[in-house]
């Protein structure tokens, strides 16, 4: 899209300005459903960041447990994508359930859920 710009001057003088205007980022916070859904052994977790600045993206068993810190960083505006291996913090393969993603940035939080199978 592209914005035109005009004005008139203390002087009198007309000008014009155009503008390109870029992609804007989105709106809100988004965290599509992880896909392959269900998974085995990983699956892909896109999200989308309204502005730039700090997130997490946390994944939680069926008990509300986080078994896994996918991210704690800065990043923004736009989309970002990681690959989440059906591993705990530790490195360990989790049994087969329903898994929560949770993504946090600023005020804003979104939920997703993927199923992995074994």
């Amino acid at each position: 899209a592209e914005v035109e710009l005009r004005w008139t001057s203390a002087a009198g003088r007309d000008g014009v300005e155009r503008f390109e205007l870029s992609t804007p980022p989105p709106a809100t916070l988004r965290l599509q459903t992880p896909a392959p859904n269900p998974f085995n052994p990983s699956t892909v977790v896109r999200f989308e960041l309204p502005l730039r600045g700090p997130y997490r993206l946390r994944v939680l068993d069926a008990r509300g447990r986080v078994v896994r810190h996918l991210a704690r960083a800065e990043g923004g505006p736009g989309v970002l994508q990681l690959r989440f291996d059906g591993r705990d913090d530790a490195g360990r393969g989790l049994a087969s359930g329903v898994y929560t993603f949770v993504l946090e940035a600023g005020a804003h939080r979104a939920r997703a859920r993927a199923v992995l199978l074994k």
